[in-house]
């Protein structure tokens, strides 16, 4: 997307995990913009987990997270795409006004493309548990874009 001098774009991508968010931004992120993103912020110090990492490291990521997606709010120009899962309604509508995003994109692959996808993750029983508890709290809101991707 990639923001023309003096604009300003921001994405909030959500969707469970497997739904392919991270790989979904980078491929539309224009050299310059911002990938925000936990998982990754998580490998970057350290954590041998590339997915779902477990303490201290998934702590200490969210923090920097929080940190980035605080920088991204107060930005006035750049195109920044942030990745959250955020299940609940209420949840993705607070942090899309929080960081004045543009679109809130929902991945929403059908069930076995996530499983499939799970089971090739370390920890794959972990990844289906995370998988099926974010959709016993997932409801559509209003402004959503759904993509089955």
């Amino acid at each position: 997307m990639g923001a023309a001098p003096n604009q300003r774009h921001v994405i909030l991508v959500t969707g469970p995990p497997c739904s392919g968010k991270t790989t979904w931004a980078h491929h539309r992120a224009q050299p310059g913009d911002l990938v925000v993103d936990a998982d990754t912020i998580a490998r970057r110090l350290g954590s041998p987990d590339p997915w779902l990492p477990t303490q201290p490291w998934r702590d200490t990521a969210q923090a920097v997270m929080w940190q980035q997606m605080a920088l991204v709010a107060a930005m006035t120009t750049g195109t920044a795409y942030i990745i959250r899962s955020a299940p609940d309604p209420a949840e993705r509508t607070r942090l899309a006004t929080w960081l004045r995003a543009e679109q809130v994109v929902v991945l929403l692959p059908p069930a076995p493309v996530l499983l499939s996808r799970a089971r090739t993750r370390p920890r794959p029983y972990r990844t289906i548990q995370a998988i099926r508890h974010w959709h016993t709290r997932y409801r559509p809101a209003p402004g959503d874009h759904l993509n089955p991707d």
